[in-house]
C-alpha cells in the first residue's frame, strides 16, 4: 500500500489558515529546531506539534506514517551523529567522558554521553520537520499551495511543477505497488527476501519499469499542458479561486514573529544546547 498525500477536510484553525502563514509556520519551526540541540527543548516542540495535530482532529498515527516509513534512515542518521556529531567529537578529547568505543580493539569511534544526548535531539528535530510537513500537506489543498507560490511571485512554471509533483506522488506510489504485484506473479521474490546482494539485484526489476512509466507519464503531461496553452500571456492570467489574508492569518503572522524573536534571543544567550539535558543527567547520576 503506497503512501498517499491527501487533504483531510476539517474546520480547525490550521484548516482555515491561509497557505502562506501556514508554510511560514513550517519554515519557522524548521529554523527553531535547527537552533536548539537539546532533547528537552525539541521534545517540547514535538509535543506542541502533536497537540496541534489533535486540535485539527487528525490522527497522529496517520500523520506520522512518513516518519515511520523513514525510521531506518532516521536510526542510521542518529547513529552517525552519535559518533561523528560535534558534541561527541569535542567531548571525546577528554578521555574521562568516553563511555566505550565502537571498535574497542583499536580504540576507534569513541561514544560519549554528550554525543548521545545531542544525537537524540537531532533525531527528534528530523522527525519534527518530516511530521510537520505532512501535517501541512494534510490541511492544505494543492491549489492553495500553487496560489501561494504565485502570490509570492514565483514563476508560474515552478508553481505548476509543484502542483504536478504533489499530485503525482500517490500515482507514482500506486504504480510501484502495481509493478511489484505484477513481478511477484512472475516469481519475483521482492525486496525483503534474501541477503543484501539478492535485494540489490532485485532492484532493477522494480526500478526499470517504474522509471519508464514515469518518463511516459511526463511526456503525456507535457503534451496536455501544451494543448491547453500553458505559457501564453502569463502576466494577465486569472484564477477561478483567490486567496486573501484574513484577521486569523495576520494574528498568526504576528505570533510567528514573536516566537522567532524569542527563539533567537534564547539561542544567542546560550539556551537550548545539549548541555542543558546533559547537566540534568549528570546531576541525577551524582
Amino acid at each position: 500500500m503506497g503512501l498517499r498525500i491527501e487533504v483531510i477536510p476539517g474546520e480547525s484553525f490550521l484548516h482555515k489558515l491561509d497557505a502562506r502563514p501556514k508554510f511560514l509556520l513550517f519554515l519557522l519551526i524548521t529554523v527553531i529546531v535547527i537552533y536548539f540541540t537539546d532533547p528537552i527543548y525539541v521534545g517540547a516542540i514535538m509535543l506542541a506539534v502533536l497537540l496541534l495535530t489533535r486540535a485539527c482532529n487528525i490522527s497522529i498515527r496517520k500523520t506520522g506514517v512518513i516518519v515511520k516509513a523513514s525510521s531506518p534512515l532516521l536510526i542510521m542518521y542518529g547513529l552517525i551523529n552519535v559518533v561523528l556529531g560535534p558534541a561527541n567529537t569535542l567531548a571525546a578529547k577528554t578521555p574521562s567522558n568516553i563511555l566505550f568505543y565502537l571498535m574497542p580493539v583499536m580504540n576507534w569511534f569513541p561514544v560519549t554521553p554528550q554525543g548521545i544526548v545531542q544525537s537524540v535531539a537531532i533525531c527528534i528535530r528530523y522527525a519534527i520537520v518530516v511530521y510537520l510537513l505532512q501535517l501541512v500537506l494534510f490541511t492544505t489543498p494543492v491549489v492553495d499551495i500553487v496560489l501561494a507560490l504565485v502570490k509570492w511571485k514565483f514563476p508560474s512554471s515552478l508553481a505548476l511543477g509543484t502542483s504536478i509533483g504533489f499530485n503525482f506522488v500517490p500515482v507514482f506510489m500506486n504504480t510501484a505497488a502495481s509493478i511489484m504485484d505484477a513481478q511477484a506473479c512472475r516469481g519475483w521474490k521482492g525486496l525483503k527476501s534474501g541477503n543484501l546482494a539478492d535485494r540489490v539485484r532485485a532492484l532493477p526489476v522494480l526500478l526499470v519499469p517504474l522509471f519508464l512509466h514515469g518518463i511516459e507519464s511526463a511526456q503525456k503531461i507535457a503534451v496536455a499542458i501544451e494543448a491547453k496553452g500553458f505559457g501564453y500571456n502569463l502576466a494577465k492570467r486569472t484564477y477561478s479561486r483567490e486567496i486573501r489574508l484574513r484577521t486569523i492569518d495576520y494574528v498568526t503572522l504576528a505570533v510567528e514573529c514573536i516566537i522567532f524573536v524569542v527563539s533567537t534571543i534564547l539561542y544567542y544567550t546560550g539556551y537550548g544546547t545539549y548541555m542543558f539535558t546533559y547537566s540534568l543527567l549528570s546531576g541525577l547520576r551524582l
